[in-house]
């Protein structure tokens, strides 16, 4: 059944049962874990079994291809913008002339978001470019916060935050911004259906996750997080990512004794996912299409 909660319903002609053995593609979580053997990305089914080892280096941002054949990301420490082909681990350098600080790939596979600073002007970039390096294009300039830029489902349009903590919608065509979505926000996702944006608001005293609509209406509050520990201590929600399905969002919630990753159920829910070995910087996680 659709989840109708909080979110506006995503119609069930657009889900996507990850659990389903004739769907096409399948869909693995892939985190970065610590084990006996050492550390590096796993991929794994929704409910945890069949794990496999992808590549080892801890890296920033990695966004798969929608043909889950390759991953663009920026390595650390030397931030260097590279797409890996796992089939044969190679990489292809994208010779990024600023500091590439975040990647996405769009729907349709034919480019890469790159968020970018340059060091010498003080400012940076949302550009658009091909995965191969060619055709850079510029799309809009501001010094934007270094994690998160979402394609919309339809590859129409980009959510970024400025480091100023502004959450804005920017067309993929025109660079322009279309709507300023929160003044205060973060880590913004598209809904399933790209008709309303998923964020934190981790700058406020007790972080929490909102929903708006797209156009900007009907904001509202989905979870407020437990107060952090210890007593004044940090914690927030990052790199959330919602299931190919739209039924629940996974997320990092930092903190030393409530650190780990997290399924929030739209209504608000949510359940331990993992902790403990997932806790490392950079230790992002992303959903891999396999067919």
């Amino acid at each position: 059944a659709c989840l109708t909660a909080l979110l506006l319903t995503v119609g069930c002609k657009n889900s996507v049962d990850v659990n389903s053995t004739d769907q096409q593609p399948h869909w693995r979580i892939v985190r970065y874990l610590c084990d006996a053997t050492g550390c590096g990305w796993m991929a794994s089914d929704p409910n945890g079994t069949g794990r496999q080892l992808l590549f080892t280096p801890l890296v920033e941002s990695p966004s798969a291809s929608p043909d889950g054949l390759r991953v663009a990301y920026v390595t650390t420490p030397s931030n260097r913008l590279v797409v890996r082909t796992l089939a044969t681990q190679g990489e292809l350098d994208l010779e990024w002339p600023t500091v590439p600080t975040s990647v996405s790939w769009s729907p349709d596979g034919r480019l890469l978001a790159v968020l970018d600073f340059n060091v010498d002007t003080r400012n940076g970039a949302l550009n658009l470019v091909q995965p191969d390096g060619t055709g850079r294009r510029v799309l809009t300039l501001g010094v934007f916060y270094p994690a998160l830029v979402s394609w919309s489902p339809d590859g129409a349009r980009l959510l970024v935050t400025r480091f100023t903590g502004e959450l804005e919608i920017v067309h993929a065509g025109t660079g322009a911004v279309e709507r300023q979505l929160d003044a205060n926000g973060e880590w913004g996702i598209w809904s399933p259906d790209g008709q309303q944006a998923i964020y934190t608001r981790n700058r406020d005293p007790t972080p929490s996750f909102r929903v708006v609509n797209r156009d900007g209406t009907n904001r509202r509050q989905l979870l407020l997080s437990d107060p952090p520990d210890p007593p004044g201590g940090l914690s927030s929600f990052v790199w959330p990512t919602i299931s190919p399905d739209g039924r629940y969002i996974v997320a990092l919630r930092t903190g030393q004794a409530s650190g780990g990753i997290f399924r929030i159920t739209l209504d608000g829910r949510r359940e331990r996912w993992s902790n403990g070995e997932v806790f490392l910087e950079g230790g992002r996680h992303f959903w891999l299409p396999v067919k």
